[in-house]
């Protein structure tokens, strides 16, 4: 990797039961990869550690050589607990959070968010018309002890833990808009959990 892009570890997650869907995401076929390898490839440009964080479920297929397995943390159930195991095992301060379902995450906006995780900021998301997005979000390690504590007075979500982080001024909040050079439709920020949602991402990556 260039030496003028930041430092940046990847953590995603293959942990959701895919309810919507009727059934797991991560093995789902999608322009001659599965949803998975393509988070995985991308996962790979992006940084020198991938983390990979399955839940409780056995994989499609084994992970690429250099991904590394992760466990959730076991007390906090969900994407909170994923985010939580991983940033414990990364060895880089910030990371980006990619799960399974966003077939067009993208390399350039996670730089640019990831360039903004300095000085107080926690975390780096983008704001999209439907509120702050989550996920192909920055998260760095700081953020472990805020997190600590959402679970500890009950909070199981990511967006409970966004709303301690701007609580505490410690949240950068990125509008969609500023990234139209890179992405004018934010299809980044698309999640496929629907069977609507496929269509259009296949449809997508037909075109």
């Amino acid at each position: 990797m260039s030496e003028l892009r930041p430092a940046l570890g990847v953590i995603v997650l293959a942990g959701g039961a895919g309810r919507r869907l009727g059934g797991r995401k991560d093995g789902l076929p999608l322009g001659g990869l599965t949803l998975l390898q393509r988070s995985l490839t991308l996962g790979a440009r992006l940084a020198d550690e991938v983390l990979l964080l399955p839940g409780p479920w056995a994989l499609p297929s084994p992970p690429p050589e250099g991904v590394r397995l992760v466990a959730d943390d076991p007390r906090v159930p969900g994407p909170l607990g994923a985010l939580m195991g991983g940033l414990r095992a990364s060895r880089f301060d910030a990371c980006l959070l990619l799960p399974c379902d966003m077939p067009f995450a993208s390399a350039a906006v996670a730089w640019r968010l990831a360039e903004q995780a300095a000085g107080g900021a926690l975390a780096v998301v983008v704001r999209s018309p439907r509120g702050r997005e989550p996920f192909h979000g920055v998260w760095r390690r700081g953020a472990l002890p805020e997190l600590e504590d959402v679970a500890a007075r009950g909070g199981r979500s990511l967006q409970a833990a966004l709303d301690a982080l701007a609580a505490r001024r410690a949240l950068v909040e990125v509008d969609g808009e500023e990234l139209a050079d890179l992405d004018a439709g934010l299809s980044f920020l698309l999640n496929v959990n629907t069977a609507d949602d496929l269509a259009v991402a296949r449809a997508r990556a037909g075109a």
